[in-house]
């Protein structure tokens, strides 16, 4: 069986580094734990980091091939690129930014509902007989006025940008071990439960 990823947010320049863009941040830092880089093949609106299995990684050899998608096609339109995979024996996992969430901590829990982010949204819509496990990144509430758009397509402020790093690599963490192999309940057990006692 492989894994799945898929990591969401916006692309270009501008969007780089924003809060809405912690999928894209997260799969930055598998491609460097994993010494990989992420390809865009001609005209497609994806880019994408293939590992194969037994390559090397901090929380051990991946057990599967692991698939890391970086759709292009902006946050609410990320469906739009799921005809070019055939995910048949793979589990999916999907990335993206939470507000609900403090900033520093991510959940991870399987996705049983039509989600409310449009962008998870987009490809349960584009991919109806999937399953995905979500992990959500925590970046906070705007403060008192400024609103939800113009925030999570901000940059951390310096106070709350070692949080947003810490919930980054906590994310990664999560699809490394389950690429080598741990279940989702322990990675959950793991990651849950101290988010919790933060």
């Amino acid at each position: 069986m492989g894994l799945t990823v898929f990591a969401l947010g916006n692309p270009g320049r501008k969007y780089e580094g924003t809060l809405h863009n912690a999928g894209f941040e997260v799969a930055k830092r598998l491609a460097a734990l994993l010494g990989g880089k992420p390809v865009r093949r001609c005209l497609r609106r994806y880019m994408a980091l293939r590992i194969v299995a037994g390559t090397a990684s901090p929380e051990g050899p991946t057990a599967t091939e692991l698939l890391v998608i970086q759709p292009l096609t902006y946050m609410n339109r990320s469906g739009d690129i799921a005809r070019f995979f055939d995910l048949t024996g793979s589990e999916a996992f999907v990335i993206f930014d939470n507000l609900d969430l403090p900033p520093g901590t991510i959940r991870i829990r399987r996705v049983h509902s039509l989600s409310t982010h449009k962008g998870l949204r987009s490809l349960q819509e584009a991919l109806p007989g999937v399953q995905f496990t979500a992990i959500y990144v925590g970046i906070g509430r705007p403060p008192e006025g400024m609103s939800v758009p113009e925030y999570v397509l901000s940059r951390p402020d310096r106070p709350a940008s070692g949080l947003f790093e810490r919930s980054l690599d906590d994310a990664a963490r999560a699809v490394l071990k389950r690429a080598a192999g741990v279940p989702v309940e322990e990675i959950q057990l793991e990651f849950n439960r101290r988010n919790s006692e933060t």
